[in-house]
C-alpha cells in the first residue's frame, strides 16, 4: 500500500506540473491572439482592453483545460515509457492499472472542475464581460471614430471623413434590411453620445435619398439613433444562464400552459429555440467530459510511442484531436443545426468516440 501510494503521488505530481505549464502556455497564446482580434476589430483603449480580458479568457477553459490534460499525460506516460518507468513498475509486481489510475484521477478532477465553471463561472462571465462593455462603450466608441472611418451597426453602416473631440464631419448613415439599401444620407457634422446599447447621433444640414419611397432627404438637423447591436458584443442572453435557469426559461416559454405556436413560423423558432437550449446543456457537460475523454488517449498514446520529447508528445497529442475530435464535433453540430440528429448526440458522439479510442488501446495494453 505505501509502495502503490508513493507511485500515486509521483506519478500525479509530474502530471500537475506539465499541466499547469501546458494551461499558462496555451492560456497566453490564446489571450494574444484575443488580443490581436480585438485591435484587428475596433482600437481598443488599454484600460478598457485590460478590464474586459479577464472576464473573457475563462470562457476558453472548456477548451484550453481538455488540450492540456492531453498534453500532459503524453507528455508524462511518454517519459515514463521511455525511461522504462512503466517497465520497471511492471517488473515490481504491480498492473499496469496502478501507472494509470493517478490519469484518470487527474482528468476526473479537471472534469468535475469544468461541470462547476460551465455552470457558474463562466455564465458570470459572460455577463460581466458585456457589463463591462457597455461600461466601456463610451471611451470605445470615441477611440473608433477618432482612428476609424468606417463602422458596422446591424442594418446601418456608419462611415465618416474625420473626428474632433465628439464631433464627426461628413458622415454618411446607411440602413439595410437584410440586403436591400432603404436609406442614405450624409451630415456635414454629427456630435455622438452612447449608453452602452445604442449611439445617438445629432445630425446637422443633411442630404440624402430614402429609396424605399423615393424621397429626397433635406434636413437642418436630424437625431438618428443606431443600436450597438454587433459592434462589440452581444448580450449574452441564454449564454449567461446555468443548466437550472435555461429549463426554467424553456418551461417558462414551452412548457404546459404556454400559448401553443400558431403557424409554421412560431412552430419553427420553438423548434429552434427548444434545440438551442439542448444543445446548450448537452454541450457544457460534454466539453466537460471530454477532459475524461483526452486522458484516456493520452495515457495510451504516451505507454506506446514511448516518447519523452516535447514536440513528439505535441504532435502525437493534435493527432487524435485534429482527426477524430474536432471533425466530428463540427460535422455533428452542423447535422444538429439541420435537425438530422438529436442535440445530444452532436454534443456526445465527439467525447464518446474518442473516449472508446482510448479505453480500448488502454484494454489492449493491458492484456498484451
Amino acid at each position: 500500500m505505501l509502495s502503490s501510494r508513493i507511485l500515486f503521488f509521483y506519478i500525479l505530481k509530474e502530471q500537475i506540473k506539465v499541466f499547469i505549464l501546458a494551461a499558462l502556455g496555451m492560456t497566453l497564446v490564446m489571450s494574444f491572439g484575443a488580443l490581436v482580434v480585438y485591435l484587428q476589430q475596433y482600437p481598443l483603449p488599454l484600460e478598457s482592453l485590460l478590464r474586459i480580458l479577464p472576464y473573457h479568457m475563462p470562457i476558453l477553459f472548456p477548451w484550453i483545460f481538455p488540450l492540456s490534460l492531453l498534453m500532459s499525460t503524453t507528455l508524462t506516460y511518454g517519459r515514463l515509457a521511455s525511461d522504462n518507468e512503466i517497465l520497471a513498475i511492471q517488473m515490481a509486481g504491480m498492473h499496469l492499472v496502478r501507472p494509470v489510475f493517478p490519469a484518470v484521477v487527474l482528468g476526473l478532477l479537471v472534469m468535475g472542475s469544468l461541470v462547476a465553471a460551465n455552470e457558474y463561472l463562466l455564465p458570470w462571465c459572460r455577463l460581466r464581460e458585456y457589463q463591462v462593455y457597455v461600461e466601456e462603450s463610451d471611451k470605445i466608441l470615441l477611440r473608433v471614430f477618432q482612428t476609424g472611418s468606417k463602422l458596422k451597426c446591424g442594418d446601418y453602416t456608419l462611415t465618416w471623413e474625420g473626428c474632433r473631440g465628439r464631433t464627426v464631419y461628413h458622415i454618411t448613415v446607411r440602413q439595410r434590411e437584410k440586403t436591400e439599401l432603404v436609406s442614405e444620407y450624409t451630415a456635414r457634422e454629427a456630435t455622438f453620445t452612447t449608453d452602452g446599447t445604442e449611439i445617438t447621433l445629432k445630425l446637422g444640414d443633411i442630404t440624402g435619398t430614402h429609396f424605399r419611397d423615393g424621397l429626397e432627404i433635406r434636413w437642418d438637423a436630424h437625431t438618428q439613433r443606431v443600436p450597438l447591436r454587433g459592434v462589440f458584443t452581444g448580450e449574452p442572453g441564454y449564454k449567461a444562464l446555468n443548466t437550472r435557469e435555461l429549463l426554467a426559461e424553456l418551461s417558462r416559454k414551452y412548457g404546459p400552459g404556454s400559448t401553443p405556436p400558431r403557424n409554421d413560423r412560431e412552430l419553427r423558432e420553438k423548434r429552434r429555440f427548444t434545440r438551442n437550449v439542448w444543445q446548450r446543456i448537452h454541450g457544457r457537460a460534454s466539453l466537460a467530459a471530454s477532459a475524461l475523454a483526452f486522458t484516456l488517449v493520452g495515457v495510451s498514446l504516451g505507454i506506446l510511442a514511448r516518447q519523452a520529447h516535447m514536440l513528439s508528445a505535441f504532435f502525437l497529442g493534435c493527432l487524435p484531436v485534429m482527426l477524430v475530435y474536432y471533425p466530428v464535433f463540427l460535422l455533428g453540430h452542423s447535422m444538429a443545426a439541420q435537425e438530422a440528429i438529436s442535440p445530444a448526440a452532436a454534443c456526445w458522439t465527439p467525447s464518446g468516440i474518442l473516449g472508446g479510442i482510448g479505453l480500448g488501446l488502454l484494454i489492449w495494453l493491458f492484456t498484451r
